[in-house]
């Protein structure tokens, strides 16, 4: 598998990071689409230990995108 996989991962991931940091619920949406990938990456490159990150980080971003959704504010 290409490394540029991996490199197109990442930008999704600092992205995701970016609009969370400009308080916006749907950055947690789109990191915890980008941890789904990373886990499928994982498998396919046989790399496992990915798959670790993905089962740790997924609850996480799930549990802040319901939170930052249902505390969604104007000024945000």
């Amino acid at each position: 598998m290409s490394q540029y996989w991996s490199w197109a991962l990442e930008g999704v991931g600092l992205f995701g990071a970016f609009v969370v940091g400009r308080k916006r619920w749907w950055g947690w949406g789109i990191l915890l689409v980008n941890t789904l990938l990373w886990g499928v990456y994982s498998i396919v490159s046989h790399q496992y230990g990915f798959i670790m990150a993905s089962v740790f980080y997924a609850p996480l971003y799930t549990r802040n995108l319901i939170k930052w959704k249902n505390n969604t504010d104007e000024r945000f």
